[in-house]
């Protein structure tokens, strides 16, 4: 799929769909939660960013229990970023070594935070973003086995 990522469809009700786009009706619904404690293998920075995650997500209803695994993976991500920028504003982006200058690895480490901040926010059909895509099967679709076009019974 080419463009934007589409915006949750309860965030586009929620501002009164300002684009008047079609929104999807069909898309799945997840039970929403009330509250959630951090993960106990977050360390403190993640755990920060879990509970101003949860805090302003909850409320809106956009978070289910499906997406609380990709919102632990986001923390964490959130956490390997802040700790690698915080070390690269004390020893800078080049290093020495051997006596020449070479690119701090802490570099790469919050390049691959920051990327994988994005990833998690919107995996295929699990971020509330990302769900708004989703389209089910149509009823007469949901009978048909869909390897039965590769192989003879």
């Amino acid at each position: 799929m080419r463009g934007r990522k589409p915006k949750p469809t309860r965030l586009r009700v929620i501002e009164g769909n300002p684009g008047k786009r079609p929104i999807n009706k069909n898309e799945p619904q997840v039970p929403a939660i009330v509250g959630a404690a951090a993960p106990s293998f977050l360390d403190p920075i993640a755990r920060m960013e879990w509970r101003r995650q949860v805090k302003s997500l909850i409320p809106l209803g956009i978070v289910g229990e499906c997406d609380l695994g990709v919102l632990a993976c986001y923390c964490d991500a959130h956490s390997d970023f802040v700790r690698s920028s915080e070390k690269l504003q004390k020893t800078g982006d080049l290093i020495a070594v051997k006596g020449r200058p070479v690119l701090n690895p802490l570099t790469r480490m919050k390049r691959d935070a920051r990327r994988d901040m994005i990833k998690a926010a919107s995996e295929l059909g699990i971020s509330p973003s990302s769900r708004s895509r989703v389209q089910p099967l149509e009823d007469n679709e949901k009978d048909q086995d869909p390897t039965d076009e590769f192989f003879d019974d």
